[in-house]
């Protein structure tokens, strides 16, 4: 369990279980399901990276194809920016991915906007609150680290916000949250590209019902089990961790 307001550690690989779970009830092995995801046709990413890396660059060309675009679920890749450009880690199960889009355009796991931050809360309402979801995902970098808060800060830019409902009003297109359809034992899973370090924070702001940048709204703890998986699994899968991207970086100079 985590305390509130939580933020926790994902470090090395995160990867899937090889086997089913008693507990949550799964039913395939990483093969299969890296097999069937990867296999899918995967016309959703996540580009991360920090600013100025030209994540806005290439979103626009993706957005070009894939005016839609706005959540993740079962079989999207999430990709990192420039230079490396590579893939990340793809989504291999997600007990949500049932719910699709509701009557109002709303779904889980979203990539629209990013995550609270003090500063906004501040500029808003002049308060000095340290338990947004920026400032518990910079104090977790900077304890993993060993860095300065400071330093690392830049380090927290774009994010997926798991569980999350959101959408855009069809009407007047208007960003919104609404209560979330998930339930004590639904999870996402992640089947990690590349070696990777991660943090999650439960969001104070919980559905955005009561406050925001408060202790007020409720919220609940989450967890989080990293597995190693076979190597028979990654061969069945037929998989191979991607490398960096090919570019030369030179961009015409000698």
């Amino acid at each position: 369990s985590l305390p509130h307001p939580a933020a926790a550690m994902l470090s090395s690989r995160l990867l899937p279980r090889l086997a089913p779970s008693a507990s949550l009830g799964r039913s395939a092995s990483l093969g299969r399901s890296l097999s069937r995801s990867l296999s899918r046709s995967l016309s959703t990413y996540l580009i991360l990276g920090p600013p100025g890396g030209g994540k806005g660059t290439v979103s626009s060309k993706i957005l070009a194809s894939h005016p839609s675009f706005t959540h993740l679920s079962t079989g999207d890749r999430m990709w990192s920016s420039f230079p490396h450009m590579r893939p990340m880690a793809t989504i291999t199960a997600d007990t949500l991915d049932w719910y699709g889009f509701d009557e109002f355009g709303g779904s889980v796991h979203d990539v629209i906007g990013t995550r609270c931050d003090p500063y906004t809360a501040n500029t808003l309402s002049g308060a000095q609150y340290h338990n947004c979801c920026h400032s518990n995902l910079s104090r977790t970098l900077a304890e993993r680290t060993g860095r300065p808060i400071h330093a690392v800060e830049a380090d927290v830019h774009d994010v997926l916000n798991v569980f999350m409902c959101t959408g855009f009003t069809a009407d007047t297109q208007q960003y919104f949250m609404k209560s979330s359809p998930v339930r004590p034992g639904d999870y996402i899973e992640f089947f990690a590209e590349i070696d990777l370090l991660g943090a999650l924070s439960a969001c104070p702001g919980g559905d955005c019902s009561a406050e925001h940048s408060s202790d007020v709204a409720a919220c609940h703890p989450l967890k989080i089990e990293i597995y190693q998986p076979t190597n028979d699994a990654l061969a069945q899968a037929n998989w191979q961790s991607p490398p960096r991207n090919g570019y030369d970086r030179t961009h015409g100079l000698s």
